[in-house]
């Protein structure tokens, strides 16, 4: 996955749900007000980081930014993000990205931003809440072991792309309570396909 990253050619199209056969999606936000809403979010993504990531920790953040003429990230909440990200881990930037004919943005110039931990942990809190702004672009964590994507799109939920049927199997179970009710059936659908499919 990660050679992917690094190759211009490559879009990850959204929503990463509905585009990939071994995906699940999340809710994260729960509560009638801003405060118990971006709380339950923020607690509910670091639960299931933690699910998936061992040590809750990605091996890799990454984020697809529409960038400006000037060559900086064309919004501001992109531009703080950044800044936020590059001032403590080592980043690799690839310019001039293929964007997806299913993008939102398919005639912007974006820039991959890619992120790396190395010997120290990501803030994963920090990181978290940065996501909770729809005016940017979604952040996503990258697990080597979990063979799998998180794309947290905003405080509202937050999509799992796996690699393999047998890498979603192994981690439906846990991530069950955080399921959005509107998409239950197409995941359990999902997981009986993985199941057919891994001869259980």
């Amino acid at each position: 996955m990660e050679s992917r990253l690094l190759d211009p050619d490559f879009a990850y199209s959204r929503p990463w749900f509905y585009n990939q056969p071994w995906a699940l999606r999340c809710e994260l936000g729960l509560g009638d007000d801003y405060r118990s809403f971006t709380a339950s979010a923020q607690s509910r993504a670091e639960a299931i980081a933690a699910i998936l990531f061992v040590g809750g920790q990605p091996d890799v953040v990454f984020a697809d930014m529409v960038m400006a003429p000037n060559g900086k990230p064309m919004c501001r909440v992109e531009r703080k993000r950044l800044g936020l990200l590059t001032a403590r881990y080592r980043t690799m930037t690839v310019p001039n990205i293929a964007v997806s004919p299913l993008d939102d943005e398919e005639n912007a110039l974006q820039s991959r931003f890619i992120f790396y931990r190395d010997d120290a942990n990501f803030d994963m809190p920090a990181v978290i809440a940065a996501c909770f702004d729809e005016r940017g672009s979604t952040l996503h964590f990258l697990s080597r072991s979990a063979d799998c994507v998180m794309s947290i799109y905003d405080s509202r939920g937050c999509d799992i792309v796996f690699a393999t049927p047998a890498a979603m199997l192994r981690h439906y179970g846990a991530l069950e309570t955080y399921f959005l009710e509107y998409d239950r059936v197409d995941m359990e659908v999902r997981r009986r396909m993985a199941r057919v499919l891994c001869g259980l």
